[in-house]
């Protein structure tokens, strides 16, 4: 969480920018605002990890309801600069619009959940950070045989889906089977491919009903910070075939990991970490599951790998992480070989 003289800055900061009819409103992790001139108002919430999400809601005549907020906006920012910026952008934006009416193109959820079955989707799910700030998209995998575009063609003509009586903002999101997971996701449908349990759209209606009815609150965002010896450990322990690092996407801030395990079981291992401690110096964190073929780590740095290895005993794992602290000692060269080529 930021601290609170932070949010504090941020306040007096838009308090200062914005105009007198626009109200600043601070409790504790969040500030709003809104006015009373424009159907409009906005919340910037910050995260455990320091990120500040931005959300921007129109107040829209909607099934009935006058002014039902709807979203219009939804951005992360990195700093407090970034945050008051998109602030006072969308303020001076949307204070000139009209009120809209959405009854014309709103589409129960009950033919959303429909249309998945109907087509090639093998995975369906909404993210939970989307869908409690009112975005409904939808991030669904076909496999190579089928047809991706089947999903927004049947529902192209809607932009708001109605969940227990709310409005949210449709949008598709065709993700690679690298990312089939539901690691903060509400599961709408699947097959039982790549490592999940199959999910019926009966028990997907259900769980995204009871998400929106209970206005259950997402898991919070990946926080915690891992020592590199544990990390693999734990990777190992899941029943990884293998483990390396992507030298062409890591550098001095980040480390990108590739693992061979479903992203499914991936997700639920190493989900909660966002940065990992090397040699005193931390890093963030990125991630590759893949769960089709290999593991090749001839490109990568290796750290392990179970088909050359009896087991995954102490002396293997150090090996690994020799590889790992001889790729950050070479200053983070884009392609890494364990053993340097002799000169004749």
């Amino acid at each position: 969480m930021l601290q609170k003289n932070m949010f504090e800055s941020t306040e007096l900061k838009l308090e200062e920018e914005l105009e007198n009819t626009w109200s600043v409103d601070l409790q504790e992790d969040e500030i709003t605002i809104e006015t009373e001139t424009a159907p409009v108002w906005m919340r910037i919430e910050a995260e455990a990890n320091g990120r500040l999400i931005a959300t921007a809601y129109r107040k829209c005549d909607w099934n009935g309801q006058n002014r039902a907020p709807v979203l219009i906006s939804h951005t992360v920012c990195h700093s407090e600069e970034a945050a008051v910026q998109w602030a006072l952008e969308t303020c001076r934006s949307e204070a000139t619009q009209p009120d809209v009416s959405l009854d014309f193109n709103t589409v129960p959820v009950e033919k959303v959940i429909e249309a998945i079955e109907n087509t090639d989707a093998v995975f369906a799910a909404v993210s939970e950070d989307f869908l409690a700030r009112g975005l409904f998209r939808i991030n669904y995998h076909v496999l190579p045989v089928g047809n991706i575009s089947t999903l927004e063609d049947v529902l192209k003509e809607f932009d708001v889906v109605e969940v227990a009586g709310q409005p949210f903002l449709l949008r598709f999101n065709h993700v690679l089977h690298t990312h089939v997971h539901f690691y903060r996701r509400v599961p709408l449908y699947s097959e039982g491919t790549f490592g999940l349990d199959a999910i019926s759209t009966e028990d997907g209606l259900e769980a995204v009903r009871e998400f929106v009815s209970t206005d259950a609150d997402p898991i919070p965002a990946p926080s915690q910070t891992v020592e590199v010896e544990q990390l693999i450990q734990e990777l190992i322990r899941a029943d990884s075939a293998g483990i390396g690092v992507e030298p062409a996407l890591s550098n001095e801030k980040e480390l990108t990991f590739k693992v061979w395990i479903t992203p499914a079981e991936g997700y639920d291992v190493v989900g909660s970490y966002e940065q990992v401690v090397l040699e005193g110096e931390t890093y963030d964190l990125n991630w590759q599951f893949n769960c089709v073929d290999g593991p090749e780590l001839s490109l990568l740095v290796p750290i392990y790998d179970s088909e050359s290895t009896i087991g995954p005993g102490a002396e293997e794992i150090d090996e690994g992480l020799r590889n790992l602290r001889k790729f950050v000692e070479r200053d983070y060269p884009q392609t890494f070989r364990v053993h340097e080529e002799r000169v004749n």
